[in-house]
């Protein structure tokens, strides 16, 4: 047997400072082979614990509760721990890019949102798949930024060009002046060639928007912020400002966006929505409440959150 100071020394080389065996037989004066047996040694006498964490199990166990409390087809769970929640929108965007595929075979149209998650997608889509059948499509306007994110036909053109299939824009902003503008945008022949494919969708894919204030939606201003919390607004889904219940906002705003109604979107048989983050949660469970989501693909801590009633 060991001294005891000498196997704490040896254990906090190796599981602490991450030290190899050869380095801690190097610096301590010791063989490789007595770094191994003192290893072994701190190990069996309980001075170090192992444990083994089953991310998959832990996700699995979430998924199932979360789609029969929300009455989902189907839930996808990514297990980010607490160090990685700033590259959540990476996570998520890859998990969806691995798992979009299973519904694009075959003559399908393909409906699209945008933001940073979707945008992570396209990015993680895998281009070695061809799917020549598929038509994509945005499911609202553009937001006339410079942000990739934002503009719906860059995605579309992305996840277009790395598989290989149809794709089209829509060619007209997110949000008009006035309602009275916006339909005659909509009645535009060549805006139609777009929204009227709104009709056959077989998936969409949208990511789930924060909570509103003034910091996450640039373009809304302070008052308008104010009147839709006022109105118990909490945040979008495809630009549609929905409130606590998941019903759209009874504000003006909402009546001049381009994006597809809310009604038409429930129609769909396959609505995968994204997202994840604390800043998501009550939009998440807004969507959730009000059927705009089949699919949800989340983390598992926000999967907690929404299981919480």
């Amino acid at each position: 047997m060991y001294p005891e100071f000498k196997l704490l020394k040896v254990a906090e080389l190796y599981y602490i400072e991450q030290y190899s065996q050869s380095r801690i037989a190097s610096d301590l004066g010791l063989s490789g082979a007595t770094v191994s047996r003192m290893l072994k040694e701190a190990l069996t006498r309980g001075m170090v614990q192992v444990s083994v964490r089953d991310p998959l199990k832990r996700s699995y166990e979430l998924e199932r509760p979360l789609r029969e409390l929300w009455r989902l087809d189907r839930v996808v769970i990514v297990d980010v721990s607490e160090g990685e929640a700033e590259s959540l929108y990476k996570f998520l965007g890859k998990k969806t890019a691995e798992l979009l595929p299973e519904y694009c075979g075959g003559e399908k149209t393909l409906g699209v949102g945008c933001g940073r998650t979707i945008f992570e997608t396209a990015l993680s889509i895998n281009g070695a798949l061809s799917f020549p059948r598929l038509r994509v499509v945005p499911l609202m306007g553009g937001w006339g930024v410079e942000e990739i994110e934002r503009d719906v036909n860059r995605l579309v053109s992305v996840i277009g060009r790395k598989w290989g299939c149809h794709f089209q824009y829509l060619l007209m902003p997110a949000v008009l002046s006035s309602p009275e503008v916006l339909k005659a945008f909509f009645d535009e022949p060549q805006i139609r060639l777009t929204t009227d494919r709104w009709e056959s969708l077989d998936v969409v894919l949208f990511s789930i928007g924060p909570e509103i204030s003034a910091s996450n939606y640039s373009y809304l201003n302070q008052e308008q912020v104010e009147s839709m919390r006022l109105m118990g607004g909490v945040g979008d889904v495809l630009g549609r400002m929905l409130g606590r219940d998941g019903r759209e906002l009874d504000f003006v705003f909402n009546r001049c966006l381009a994006s597809i109604p809310t009604a038409q979107l429930r129609r769909i048989p396959i609505r995968i929505g994204v997202g994840g983050g604390r800043d998501k949660i009550r939009s998440i469970r807004a969507a959730l409440a009000d059927g705009l989501i089949t699919f949800l693909i989340t983390d598992n801590a926000t999967a907690e959150q929404l299981l919480q009633t």
